[in-house]
């Protein structure tokens, strides 16, 4: 199972700019657990220049270097970490913690979404 979110700090990081671009994503399967931040488009839409600074900011904001997209880009993975304790709520708050530290939300997650 897959869980999409944004919390509100990179919703405001992101503002102005089409929600489907980004998003925060758990993959839950049966032997682990990962947790990243992607951005992700159409594969024949054009990347503006304001979307990929922007894009290039949230990567600092996790430490990862600058990276020059391949212009038919459709998804990029920004950030991921992963545990194989599947059991273990607290690395998940620790996790859910940390990235809202990272992006400005203070602990206020929004906008949940749930796909399989």
């Amino acid at each position: 199972m897959d869980v999409k979110f944004r919390t509100k700090g990179l919703g405001d990081h992101f503002k102005n700019i089409d929600p489907s671009y980004y998003y925060y994503q758990f993959e839950i399967r049966a032997d682990f657990i990962n947790l990243m931040l992607e951005f992700h488009k159409d594969k024949y839409e054009e990347l503006t220049e304001e979307i990929s600074d922007k894009m290039q900011q949230a990567k600092s904001l996790f430490g990862e270097r600058k990276k020059t997209l391949k212009k038919d880009w459709v998804w990029n993975r920004v950030w991921t970490i992963r545990t194989n304790d599947i059991n273990n709520e607290k690395w998940i708050h620790e996790k859910l913690n940390l990235i809202c530290a990272k992006d400005g939300t203070n602990n206020m997650l929004v906008e949940s979404k749930s796909t399989e």
